[in-house]
């Protein structure tokens, strides 16, 4: 996955609040490279934070749904 993100990136993930191990530094690498939109299970809420004030700072939208939300099935 390094060939897709360079290690000042990765630097700047961490400084972002995003988790330093190597799991989630490549998922964050395959959310950010992705041309679909991901499913992120995210217990611990640590991407979910990350990855919302990502999109925030770049004026994206994001929108969290959990499995009680009725949007969640449709």
């Amino acid at each position: 996955m390094r060939f897709m993100c360079s290690e000042s990136q990765l630097l700047k993930y961490k400084s972002e609040g995003l988790p330093a191990d190597e799991l989630s530094m490549e998922n964050a690498i395959m959310i950010l490279n992705s041309l679909w939109t991901p499913l992120i299970i995210d217990p611990t809420t640590a991407a979910t934070a990350w990855l919302k004030n990502l999109l925030n700072q770049n004026k994206g939208s994001v929108e969290v749904l959990n499995q009680q939300d009725p949007k969640f099935n449709t």
